[in-house]
């Protein structure tokens, strides 16, 4: 996800929140929770999946990384990623693949 898009959806998390807190202290308790887990939803996806595909950056961590078969095509970029873990953690890393593409066919 785009950072604009990321930072977006945090901002309108945030006001359906801040929402669901009001109209809870309004006395309308049914809509307010709906809008408050709303809210937290958004939060919670926005703060995920920046992670989710978050490459390392740490030149420590990336020494130890060690390639897996597993390859993918980012779908917001295009470009061929590698799947790497970490034996210390078996954290899973996305890095772009330095292998040349295969023509299929």
């Amino acid at each position: 996800m785009q950072s604009a898009v990321r930072i977006l959806i945090a901002v309108v998390a945030g006001c359906l929140v801040a929402l669901g807190l009001l109209t809870i202290a309004l006395g309308q308790v049914f809509s307010g929770v709906w809008t408050l887990l709303l809210g937290l939803v958004g939060i919670v996806v926005a703060l995920y999946e920046r992670r989710r595909y978050g490459a390392a950056r740490d030149p420590a961590t990336e020494a130890r990384l060690r390639p897996t078969d597993e390859v993918f095509i980012d779908p917001s970029t295009g470009v061929r990623m590698r799947v790497h873990l970490d034996p210390d953690s078996d954290e899973r890393h996305y890095l772009p693949d330095a292998a040349p593409a295969r023509r299929e066919g």
